[in-house]
């Protein structure tokens, strides 16, 4: 059954009159070209889903009708930890999968990382409201496709001493810096100590992942000092976006 986003569907019953509008609207009617009588599923991001039948296109151009039935739908399961993923953002468009990709895998929330040397800069740029609305369409669009009943949350951007900081007053136990130096550890070791000590899964996670040039040492000592683990994630070098989506899957298999 085909699914659209609509925001605030909570307290939403069987028999409520509801309005889809704006590219959604265009995407039932136009590109899915679905028909009154027709049902589809609605959800809003925040996990509520109903199931609807879709009504007549209203006057003006202005979206679709559609009146909730039966009993609310059940949405699929979430990973049993909440994950936040900072990622430096690379040149071009590359960090439009992981959005898309990270939606996929669960990913509870994201934030542009500022790095010292990181390439791409959004912070103060003018360019931040755009990118975060591109970011949202793309997130919706693949949570649509994959069942996922919650967006993630697009935080604003922060340096590592910030997003640090910000951890400190988070549910976050597990808390990862992908970093290739002399002592990182790999990933599947750290998971898998967890489990072998039959440790109850973390309250949740925080990924930082740094830029094309890696993060500076500095940057590092500060994850450290404050409770990350430096951790790599294969034994070669890999892009910013393909570390990205690895860590996500990584604790995708580990807590899904």
């Amino acid at each position: 059954m085909d699914r659209f986003y609509l925001p605030d569907l909570a307290g939403v019953r069987p028999g409520a009159e509801l309005r889809l509008g704006g590219a959604e609207a265009h995407h039932l009617a136009r590109v899915k070209r679905l028909r009154p009588g027709d049902r589809v599923r609605l959800f809003d991001g925040r996990g509520a889903e109903v199931e609807a039948e879709v009504g007549p296109l209203l006057p003006g151009g202005d979206g679709v009708a559609l009146r909730v039935v039966g009993a609310r739908v059940e949405p699929e399961a979430a990973l049993a930890i909440d994950v936040v993923l900072g990622v430096a953002p690379p040149q071009g468009d590359r960090l439009d999968l992981v959005i898309e990709k990270g939606t996929e895998l669960g990913m509870a929330g994201f934030f542009p990382l500022v790095a010292r040397r990181g390439v791409v800069r959004l912070k103060g740029s003018g360019r931040e409201a755009a990118k975060v609305e591109k970011w949202r369409r793309r997130s919706i669009e693949a949570a649509k496709q994959c069942g996922v009943a919650r967006l993630p949350e697009l935080l604003p951007p922060m340096t590592v001493a910030e997003a640090v900081a910000w951890a400190a007053g988070r549910p976050a136990d597990l808390r990862l810096i992908p970093h290739l130096a002399p002592g990182a550890r790999p990933l599947r070791e750290v998971l898998a100590e967890r489990a072998a000590a039959a440790a109850p899964p973390p309250a949740g996670a925080l990924v930082l992942i740094g830029p094309e040039g890696g993060f500076a040492d500095d940057e590092v000592a500060t994850a450290v000092a404050g409770g990350f683990a430096v951790v790599r994630l294969a034994p070669t070098v890999l892009r910013v976006e393909t570390a990205a989506i690895a860590a996500l899957a990584a604790l995708a298999v580990a807590y899904g």
